[in-house]
């Protein structure tokens, strides 16, 4: 499966998140394998929490999309149901055969296979708080 089937969405706000999504998209770019140059958009679905300036160059230079809409306001408080909402908004822009929706705390280590006889695919994750954004990261001991 070639990268133009693909199209990569996850949210990324001006909070604990920001770091790691960066380097979630840094490892789709070096390790994604034959998806390494699919589209990837990357969501600020609440309001006032869009990144800055800096954050979208380093987006840019990664060749990723930044789009700051205001998608999450039932439940804003929730922030896992942002990915839902981003999702929601990318089905009806995407020109790709899959979205494939990712945690912003997830990195991709090499290429992901997706079946070619699937409407949809789901990963569920069962432990809380699993991720880290490195060597200062306070919850590392957790």
């Amino acid at each position: 499966m070639t990268s133009e089937r693909v199209t990569f969405v996850l949210c990324i706000e001006n909070n604990a998140i920001r770091a790691q999504a960066l380097a979630l998209c840094e490892s789709i770019r070096q390790f994604g394998g034959s998806h390494r140059r699919a589209p990837i958009v990357a969501v600020a679905p609440r309001a006032g929490l869009g990144v800055d300036s800096i954050t979208q160059r380093a987006l840019r230079a990664l060749d990723v999309e930044y789009a700051e809409v205001w998608l999450n306001r039932v439940c804003p408080i929730y922030g896992s149901a942002n990915r839902v909402f981003a999702a929601g908004w990318l089905e009806g822009r995407a020109t790709t055969d899959w979205i494939v929706v990712l945690d912003s705390d997830t990195l991709v280590l090499g290429d992901i296979d997706l079946p070619d006889d699937a409407d949809v695919c789901v990963r569920p994750v069962d432990t809380k708080g699993s991720a880290s954004s490195g060597e200062a990261d306070p919850f590392d001991v957790y």
